[in-house]
């Protein structure tokens, strides 16, 4: 049963997609042209989604899975996916969501819970229909962009040189010459092949990569981070 309200994520494949590649000149100008608009707007990162001890406090599986998916700032973590897991489970991305919507299907909660689980179905739901549509379309570049949404739940990217230094594949403290010059190397046509599927999620890490990329070029600590499982 489908349920019908609005979702965060939607994605789907267009036909005429073999021109939105990396291949495609037109597609590397609009990535390009999506990060200079986002280098004009003051950089900040979004919400990180639920860190797993936070999760892991909560007893009830069913009120786990919803505080899971409405803290999700991603799709990957709206089904608890880790980047690594993306190659194994390509296949079983369907299976997952069913799996997952047994505990909140609408019809299948307490009524006092129907508000939360209409809304998590349909996360949970728009969420596996994206992460589909991205291997799909490109596997590597799926599991490129999900590192850089795990990099961005750590909550550590603005304040820790070292973990924006790890993301982008340079050394701390290098120049913004050089830190450009990486992630235009390492992400940006990757990113272009799934601009088609997920403008959004590419949007949102094309911001998380600019963050990285100031902090990385500053070199210093801003405040010492807290360690990525904690609340």
């Amino acid at each position: 049963k489908r349920i019908g309200i609005a979702a965060q994520w939607t994605s789907q494949l267009l036909v005429g997609g073999e021109a939105h590649t990396g291949a495609s000149e037109e597609e590397q100008r609009r990535i390009f042209s999506v990060a200079g608009r986002l280098a004009e707007t003051p950089l900040r990162l979004g919400p990180v989604s639920a860190r797993a001890s936070a999760l892991a406090d909560i007893a009830d599986n069913r009120e786990r899975l919803l505080a899971q998916i409405a803290r999700a700032a991603n799709p990957f973590a709206a089904l608890g996916l880790a980047p690594g897991m993306l190659r194994e489970e390509r296949a079983s991305i369907r299976t997952k969501f069913r799996k997952l919507s047994l505990l909140i299907h609408p019809d299948k909660v307490p009524e006092n819970l129907r508000p939360r689980a209409i809304a998590a179905f349909a996360k949970l739901e728009a969420a596996a229909t994206s992460i589909e549509a991205m291997l799909q379309t490109d596997a590597a570049a799926a599991e490129l962009l999900a590192k850089i949404d795990a990099a961005h739940d750590t909550g550590r990217l603005i304040a820790d040189p070292a973990a924006a230094a790890k993301l982008l594949g340079v050394e701390e403290g290098c120049t913004a010459k050089d830190a450009k010059k990486a992630i235009e190397q390492r992400f940006f046509q990757s990113l272009s092949r799934l601009q088609v599927v997920s403008s959004k999620d590419v949007e949102r890490a094309l911001r998380t990569l600019e963050v990285a990329e100031e902090t990385v070029v500053r070199g210093t600590a801003l405040w010492t981070a807290a360690d990525a499982d904690e609340t």
